[in-house]
């Protein structure tokens, strides 16, 4: 009996789209162990990041999405379908401390320059801003899915 090799017979390209509830919510930031003078901090900058960058929100937005469908890890979902995106807290929340104005921005900046405290904690700054993004949740509300493109093939 002749062996035979696997052949493609047909090859489908689906477009499938989840929907998701992305809401912001001062409750972590307004709950956590913090002083007063730290949350006001957290707060002031979850509210310049909110209108300073546009682009850097919709990828906190699509962080969210990415720990709410749960393919193991943030990272893992992120580097295998959306490698473009940083989420690193140095890119992510830049614009938002540059528009911050008076005490908000030199703590923020302090906190985003690179020191010591680095080698304790991965990034000092991603320490910092821990309830920020605990602020955002996602929560699923539908999907779809349609064939794009279909290309038969015979062996």
């Amino acid at each position: 009996m002749d062996k035979q090799e696997p052949q493609e017979l047909a090859k489908h390209r689906v477009c499938v789209s989840f929907e998701f509830d992305v809401v912001c919510n001062t409750s972590p930031i307004l709950s956590s162990s913090n002083d007063d003078e730290t949350k006001a901090h957290d707060l002031a900058l979850l509210k310049s990041f909110l209108t300073a960058d546009n682009e850097k929100l919709l990828i906190m937005l699509v962080d969210r999405i990415a720990c709410e469908m749960g393919m193991n890890s943030v990272e893992t979902f992120l580097w295998r379908f959306l490698p473009e995106i940083n989420t690193k807290c140095r890119q992510l929340f830049s614009k938002a401390i540059d528009a911050l104005s008076g005490n908000e921005r030199r703590y923020w900046q302090e906190a985003a320059t690179p020191s010591d405290l680095d080698g304790l904690f991965e990034d000092y700054l991603e320490e910092c801003t821990e309830e920020l993004f605990e602020c955002f949740s996602a929560q699923f509300v539908g999907s779809s899915y349609q064939v794009v493109k279909e290309s038969k093939t015979h062996g």
